[in-house]
């Protein structure tokens, strides 16, 4: 009796460590799913009765950004001076940091991934990693699977939803070149953001079983890094139809003129946002029809 009490004792004791480690071991994984998927899907692949299901969904009014840091694989060698490349990787990852911290500032903008030195965000996708409640007044949806479900309102643009969206990509894409020229001044480096940004419909969903990834995609994605591919260091580069709705936010915006553009048989017209010394997005009523040569070619 003595021996079956004291094996029960010592079973209690490991089932309780098995325990402990399992919820360690969820924790750790919650961490980690919300690290990269936004808080809202990371909570659907986390329940166990949605094990396995895919998400996918479309949205007509998200303002998609590219950012890139040009310079930036100039300034990038492989040498005993810089570890091999390691501090040169350690300032860009100061640097993507900063961006992120600048985030909780714009609770509707969700960072989507980094691809070498460009930082790829949108807004309107009605969701966020950090946890909050969107603040703009966005109609309520629930989020869907792959599947042919489609949502009522999915194929009904909201002409005035986009115009936010677009407002706030803006004001923090100028708050990622004041976050740059921060790191600027304290590094002794002079890297400059070219940003492109387009507004319109997109596709969102999670690809991978494995490591899991939120991304975006449609003729919106493809144009707003063509704007950043085809812009100028110093500035944000937008297409037609962003810049009217800008324009009618207060926004100004500087017509750059018509560029090539991959993917499209005819020129298209270009325009710049106006920011002015300490990048600060300028208002007025009016698109500026010519664009001031005032520094590195670019329209301030």
């Amino acid at each position: 009796m003595e021996y079956i009490n004291r094996l029960d004792f010592i079973w209690k004791i490991k089932l309780t460590e098995e325990h402990k480690v399992a919820s360690i071991t969820h924790a750790t994984n919650a961490v980690l799913i919300h690290n990269i998927l936004p808080v809202q899907i990371a909570k659907m692949y986390l329940d166990p009765a949605r094990m396995g299901q895919g998400y996918s969904r479309s949205y007509t009014d998200v303002a998609v950004m590219f950012a890139s840091i040009p310079n930036f694989m100039d300034f990038y060698t492989e040498t005993d001076l810089n570890d091999q490349g390691i501090k040169c990787l350690q300032l860009l990852n100061e640097i993507i940091v900063d961006f992120d911290n600048a985030l909780f500032e714009f609770d509707d903008v969700e960072k989507i991934k980094v691809i070498g030195s460009t930082y790829m965000a949108a807004c309107g996708l009605e969701v966020n990693e950090r946890g909050r409640t969107s603040s703009s007044r966005f109609p309520s949806a629930e989020f869907g699977y792959i599947s042919s479900r489609k949502h009522s309102n999915e194929n009904q643009p909201n002409i005035e939803k986009r115009r936010r969206s677009l407002v706030t990509i803006v004001k923090f894409a100028a708050a990622m070149m004041v976050k740059l020229r921060g790191i600027n001044k304290d590094a002794f480096q002079d890297f400059e953001l070219r940003i492109g940004i387009d507004s319109g419909p997109i596709v969102a969903g999670v690809i991978g079983a494995q490591k899991p990834l939120y991304d975006i995609w449609g003729d919106t994605v493809n144009m707003a890094s063509r704007m950043d591919s085809t812009g100028v260091n110093g500035n944000i580069q937008i297409a037609a139809r962003s810049a009217n709705l800008l324009t009618q936010s207060g926004v100004k915006c500087a017509f750059r003129g018509k560029i090539k553009v991959k993917g499209k048989e005819k020129l298209i017209p270009a325009y710049f946002v106006r920011l002015n010394e300490n990048f600060e997005v300028q208002f007025g009523s009016e698109i500026d029809k010519h664009c001031t040569q005032t520094h590195d070619n670019a329209c301030y």
